[in-house]
């Protein structure tokens, strides 16, 4: 749905941006707690998310612990305000496992179309890279908008 969205939204050459989050340290979580917190953990992110998004708006699971939302005609500064306050959200929460209190933060790059490249896959690239580059290199749980502005 993603692929076919994302693609759609270029061929009519609609503004949207996205963000990429990546669950801090979530590798941490698995060999810690277990894959099933593991799973818990993505079932609450993606809950906070799905609460903090506009119904036009499409979030999915993109790898292993990373989600993806794809903000249609929406300005990287608007996509940016939106992701640094899920970012505090989620920074915020906290998740009951086995009378234990498990916290969790993100980081997320966010990059725009057509301002950050003309395909899917520049776009994506670009938010990538901004998250690796900016904000899990640099610190964690933050927010970081491409070409290299970090944000939070």
């Amino acid at each position: 749905m993603f692929d076919r969205e994302i693609q759609n939204l270029i061929k009519l050459k609609n503004r949207f941006s996205l963000v990429i989050y990546d669950i801090d340290d979530f590798k941490n979580v698995n060999d810690t707690y277990g894959h099933i917190v593991g799973d818990e953990v993505l079932k609450h992110v993606t809950n906070i998310i799905k609460r903090s998004i506009r119904k036009t708006d499409i979030s999915c699971r993109y790898g292993g612990e990373e989600i993806v939302i794809l903000f249609k005609d929406l300005s990287k500064e608007d996509a940016y305000v939106i992701s640094d306050r899920i970012r505090k959200q989620i920074e915020t929460s906290q998740l009951f496992i086995n009378n234990k209190i498990i916290r969790v933060t993100v980081s997320g790059g966010v990059a725009s179309f057509p301002d950050d490249g003309n395909t899917a896959k520049d776009i994506i690239e670009k938010a990538d890279a901004i998250l690796y580059n900016e904000c899990k290199n640099k610190g964690k749980n933050k927010v970081c908008v491409y070409p290299g502005i970090v944000q939070s």
